[in-house]
């Protein structure tokens, strides 16, 4: 029986055709390395593969759509793309480059609405015309038991867009900036922010209006949510690019790189033990070539399952 309504129990999962470093997103995403491996993509598909038996050998639900385009190498990424809301809502997002807008002409679209029930879609691509950008869950980080839409600043990510994503949702939103150690903006808040029952972690040295600094943690507090602050050292190594998710039975689990976890100091792995289960996944490939870690390669999944 499912305990916490807010925290998905199923993922959409895509496997890519053919995956690799994507030079129409790396001027915007440091995180991405162009490395000379061989075998690059048969390397992330065992990685890939490995990561649904894991999930699935600890109860959540994976729907694995494969995608058959060979010039779609971060449809590995689905989060991006869309996210799924209660009263089986499906919000479809802009993205800023051409190759991850064509992901949306894949499978994975259909693969959802066939295996659940989707009773409105809200498309906000067309904000793509105006290069206004809003990439899913990697520049929103909601907090669904407060109803709050966090985002921070970016190329990816338009105030606009934001606003208007969490009117339909009936959120709050809060825009922040972030920076790097360059002072560059981040990507995707979903690098920088993790929030699950009763914490958050989140790269708190990279926020430089001391007022936004204090509005997050007074957030936190109403929340109910421990802060957990995490290095730039820790960012580059996917300690913030986390997810909760739930089995059939309620049981919590984090799910982490081994590279996170690994970066994990013991402090706060105790805070985040008191209240899940961490699921440790080895995706060291997907990491360093796309830039994007495992809670980028969840899609949740809040949508009534179709008998």
């Amino acid at each position: 029986m499912l305990v916490h309504n807010h925290i998905a129990h199923s993922v959409l999962m895509v496997r890519p055709a053919l995956f690799g470093f994507n030079p129409e997103t790396s001027s915007s995403n440091s995180f991405q390395n162009k490395l000379e491996v061989e075998k690059v993509s048969e390397l992330a598909l065992v990685e890939f593969d490995r990561v649904v038996d894991q999930l699935r050998n600890v109860g959540i639900e994976v729907l694995v759509s494969h995608s058959d385009d060979l010039l779609a190498p971060d449809c590995i990424f689905p989060n991006n793309c869309f996210s799924t809301h209660d009263q089986n809502k499906l919000l479809i997002y802009p993205m800023m480059a051409a190759n991850r807008q064509r992901e949306r002409n894949g499978n994975m679209l259909a693969d959802l609405k066939s295996n659940f029930v989707v009773n409105e879609i809200h498309d906000f691509s067309i904000y793509e015309k105006e290069n206004l950008f809003l990439e899913g869950t990697g520049s929103i980080v909601f907090d669904h038991l407060h109803k709050i839409g966090y985002s921070i600043r970016s190329p990816r990510t338009y105030e606009a867009v934001l606003n208007d994503v969490c009117s339909v949702l009936n959120y709050t939103p809060f825009l922040f900036t972030c920076l790097d150690i360059h002072q560059q903006p981040i990507y995707h808040t979903n690098v920088i922010m993790n929030i699950g029952l009763g914490y958050v972690l989140y790269y708190e040295d990279g926020i430089i209006d001391p007022m936004e600094r204090l509005r997050l943690l007074q957030y936190f507090k109403e929340g109910e949510l421990d802060a957990i602050s995490i290095s730039w050292d820790q960012v580059l190594n996917f300690c913030g690019n986390m997810l909760q998710l739930q089995n059939k039975e309620g049981k919590l689990f984090t799910i982490c790189s081994s590279s996170a976890y690994q970066n994990l100091t013991l402090e706060q792995k105790g805070l985040i033990s008191k209240r899940s289960n961490f699921l440790v996944v080895d995706i060291p490939m997907i990491e360093k070539i796309g830039g994007g870690g495992i809670r980028c390669m969840l899609a949740e999944v809040f949508l009534k399952p179709r008998l």
